[in-house]
C-alpha cells in the first residue's frame, strides 16, 4: 500500500512539473472593444490572431479573453459589422496576461467580419474566394417572418418557389425531388435521407445569429448537394450572464383583392410566441428555447400549428478544447395546398381535397468537438443524427415516410504562413428509410476532401480543391459480369 502511494505521488509530481513547464511556454490575452466616440462596448466583435487559427468574440461587456497562446509576437485584428477593422501588435510573455484595447470607428459600409462557410473555416470577408451574402440577426428581426425561407427570398440572387430554393438559376424547380442547395446548421448538413429537400421549420428564427449564403458551387468541400450553393445557419451561443427573452407577434390577413375571390367571412390571422433562456455557469454554457406558431392561413387548407424546441450546451473542456451539443425538435400539422379549385376560386381547394392535412416531425442531435493543438493547427470532429417523419392524411391516400441520417466528419485546418493554408478531412453518412412512398432502403456516402489556398496578393487568391465521393444505395443494379463461352 505504501509503495503504491509513493508511486502515485511520484507520478503526480512529474505531471505537475510537466504542466508547469507547458504553462511557462504560454501566455494569455485579455482586452476590450469599444466605440471610439461613445466608449460603449461593442458586443459580438470578432478577434483574430492573424496567421493562426486562434480567435474569439467579445461578450456583452465588450470584453474578450484568449487563453493558452504560445509565447511570441502577434498581430491582433478586431472586426465587427458597421465598423472599420483595426489591427494591433502585441507580445505574449510566458505565464503573463497581455492586455489590449480596441476603439473602432463607425463606417457607412456594413462589411461582414468573418465567414466560416466558404472555406469551412473562419475567414475575413475580403479573403473569401466565393460570392457571399450575409443575413444578420438585425435583418431577421426587422423582417419578422415565420420561417427562414421567407427571409432568404429578399437576398439578391435567390429565388424561392414553394419552399424550394434556387440560387442564380442553378437549381430550377424540383419540388420534392431533392435540393441542389445544401442547408447547414453550424456546418452540419440538415437534409433528410428520403426526399433530400430542405425542412425550414426545424430551425427557429429566434436562435439564429446570422446566415451565410454561398452563391456558387461548393462541392469540393461539401459534396454534390452543394452544386447550386450553400446556406449555413450560425446559431446563437450561450450568453455570459443570464438572459431571458420572450417575443410575441400576431397579425391579420386582409381581404382578397377581388370580391369574387373571397371564400370565408371568418377573420384570418396568425400568431407566434418564442421564449428562450441563456446563461453560463463556470465552464458550461446553456441555451434553451421554445416556440409556438399557428395560423388560419389566407386560403383554404392554409392552416398550420408548429411547435419548436431547441437545446444547446457548450463545455469548455480545456482552454483550447470545446464540446458543443445541440438538439432541435419540431412538430407540425398543416393543410395541404396543391392546386386551386378553378380560375375564379383561386383561394379554394377542389372539393375532394378540402380537409387534407399532413403531420410532420423532425428531430436532430449534433455534437461538435473543436481542439486547438497550436496556433497553426486545429481540428474538428462533428457527429450528427437527423430524423424526419411525415404522414399524409388525404382523402385518397395515407402515405408516410421515416428517414434517419447518421453522420460523422473529421476536419483539420493547417496554416503554413499568413498567405498559405489548407483544409482537409473526411466524412461518412448512413441513411435508413422506411416509407410507403419510397420503400424501405439503406444508403451510405463516404468522402474525402482537400483544399489548398494561397494569397498571391491582396487582390488575388489561388484555390485548389479536390473531393472524392462514394455513394451506395441498396437498389442500385449490380455491375454486369463478363461471361466467356
Amino acid at each position: 500500500m505504501k509503495r503504491s502511494l509513493t508511486i502515485l505521488l511520484i507520478i503526480m509530481i512529474i505531471f505537475s512539473s510537466q504542466s508547469k513547464a507547458q504553462t511557462s511556454n504560454f501566455g494569455k490575452l485579455s482586452g476590450s472593444i469599444v466605440d471610439i466616440e461613445t466608449e460603449e462596448p461593442l458586443i459580438g466583435a470578432n478577434i483574430i490572431v492573424t496567421g493562426t487559427t486562434m480567435g474569439t468574440m467579445s461578450n456583452l461587456q465588450g470584453q474578450f479573453t484568449l487563453s493558452k497562446i504560445p509565447v511570441g509576437k502577434y498581430r491582433i485584428k478586431a472586426t465587427i459589422i458597421g465598423y472599420k477593422s483595426q489591427e494591433q501588435e502585441i507580445q505574449i510573455l510566458p505565464g503573463e496576461t497581455a492586455r489590449i484595447k480596441f476603439a473602432l470607428e463607425e463606417t457607412v459600409l456594413e462589411m461582414p467580419a468573418l465567414v466560416v462557410t466558404a472555406g469551412k473555416k473562419a475567414q475575413s470577408f475580403q479573403d473569401v474566394p466565393n460570392s457571399v451574402s450575409l443575413i444578420t440577426v438585425k435583418e431577421i428581426e426587422r423582417r419578422n417572418r415565420t420561417y427562414l425561407d421567407e427571409i432568404l427570398e429578399y437576398t439578391p440572387g435567390i429565388n424561392m418557389v414553394e419552399g424550394d430554393v434556387n440560387i442564380r438559376g442553378s437549381s430550377g424547380f424540383s419540388l420534392g425531388a431533392g435540393s441542389r442547395v445544401l442547408l447547414l446548421l453550424d456546418g452540419i448538413p440538415m437534409m433528410p435521407g428520403d426526399s433530400g429537400d430542405i425542412k425550414w421549420d426545424i430551425i427557429p428564427l429566434s436562435q439564429i445569429e446570422r446566415v451565410e449564403v454561398i452563391k456558387g458551387a461548393g462541392s469540393a468541400l461539401y459534396g454534390s448537394h452543394a452544386l447550386g450553393g450553400i446556406i449555413n445557419v450560425i446559431s446563437k451561443e450561450p450568453s455570459e450572464s443570464p438572459v431571458t427573452e420572450a417575443k410575441i407577434s400576431t397579425g391579420f390577413y386582409d381581404q382578397p383583392y377581388h370580391e369574387e375571390w373571397k371564400w370565408t367571412d371568418d377573420l384570418q390571422y396568425f400568431t407566434q410566441t418564442d421564449i428562450s433562456h441563456s446563461r453560463k455557469i463556470n465552464n458550461v454554457g446553456v441555451l434553451l428555447s421554445g416556440g409556438y406558431k399557428t395560423s388560419t392561413g389566407y386560403q383554404q387548407n392554409g392552416e398550420y400549428i408548429t411547435w419548436n424546441l431547441l437545446g444547446r450546451t457548450d463545455f469548455q473542456i480545456l482552454p483550447q478544447a470545446k464540446l458543443t451539443l445541440q438538439s432541435n425538435y419540431s412538430t407540425s400539422e398543416y393543410g395541404e395546398i396543391f392546386q386551386w379549385r378553378n380560375q375564379n376560386d383561386v383561394y379554394e381547394m377542389p372539393v375532394t381535397s378540402v380537409g387534407d392535412w399532413i403531420n410532420s416531425t423532425k428531430f436532430s442531435f449534433n455534437s461538435v468537438y473543436r481542439h486547438l493543438i497550436n496556433q497553426k493547427f486545429t481540428y474538428k470532429v462533428r457527429a450528427s443524427y437527423f430524423q424526419n417523419f411525415w404522414k399524409h392524411h388525404y382523402h385518397d391516400n395515407d402515405d408516410f415516410s421515416e428517414a434517419k441520417k447518421l453522420g460523422l466528419e473529421f476536419q483539420a485546418d493547417y496554416i503554413i504562413n499568413q498567405t498559405h493554408s489548407f483544409t482537409y478531412g473526411f466524412e461518412g453518412i448512413y441513411d435508413i428509410t422506411n416509407s410507403a412512398m419510397f420503400g424501405d432502403h439503406n444508403g451510405s456516402t463516404w468522402a474525402g476532401f482537400f483544399q489548398d489556398e494561397i494569397h498571391l496578393s491582396e487582390l488575388l487568391t489561388a484555390t485548389l480543391g479536390f473531393r472524392y465521393d462514394y455513394h451506395y444505395v441498396d437498389t442500385l443494379p449490380k455491375p454486369p459480369h463478363l461471361v466467356l463461352k
